[in-house]
């Protein structure tokens, strides 16, 4: 009878182990899995800031003086396009960054947008996973310029703040009704050198 009750309690137990470790193996795939996510949108959204501030420190690079308008021709809240030899050739190139309202089809992210910059009317997605885009203009008093859909006067701009939020494309878990996205945000208020204000 004992011999019985040994392999009784010994396939309790080994059950008992077989669970834990099943359990153990789920949580350091889906701690795996979150932390490869994590990576990619960190790394995403260092590879789109420093385009972004190399595009924005070019804003009035070598447009003559005076400009007729400024260098920066339109400054919406989702949306920039702006004026300045952004490749140092000599010709004053036209960049422009703008939002989508369309999701990228390849991503289960519901909140994730292509983020489009354009270079002298050649237009490129970029599927980062980006879910907000704001920018935000300041005079030389520090005082916020309404941009309703766009600033009036962009030749009064002399900082911009722009805040970028990213999102991975996929959930961080296992689970299929997961709705929890590796994220980053990044805030940044500029001041291009060679931007001129009309004060």
């Amino acid at each position: 009878m004992s011999s019985v009750l040994d392999n009784v309690f010994s396939l309790v137990i080994g059950g008992i182990v077989v669970v834990l470790l099943s359990s153990l193996m789920l949580n350091m795939r889906s701690s795996s899995a979150s932390q490869t996510l994590n990576t990619v949108v960190q790394s995403n959204m260092t590879s789109l800031t420093s385009v972004i501030e190399y595009d924005f420190r070019k804003i009035g690079y070598k447009v003559p003086v005076p400009p007729a308008d400024s260098s920066i021709k339109y400054a919406g809240r989702d949306s920039i396009v702006v004026r300045g030899d952004a490749d140092n050739d000599g010709t004053i190139d036209v960049v422009g960054y703008f939002i989508g309202k369309t999701k990228p089809a390849n991503n289960i992210n519901p909140r994730s947008r292509y983020l489009y910059r354009s270079v002298n009317g050649v237009t490129q997605a970029m599927n980062l996973g980006v879910t907000n885009f704001r920018l935000m203009y300041f005079d030389t008093s520090g005082i916020e310029l309404t941009a309703s859909p766009a600033v009036t006067n962009p030749s009064k701009i002399y900082s911009i703040k722009l805040a970028i939020s990213m999102e991975s494309a996929f959930p961080s878990q296992i689970n299929k009704n997961d709705t929890v996205y590796s994220y980053t945000t990044w805030e940044q208020t500029m001041r291009p050198r060679n931007l001129r204000v009309a004060l």
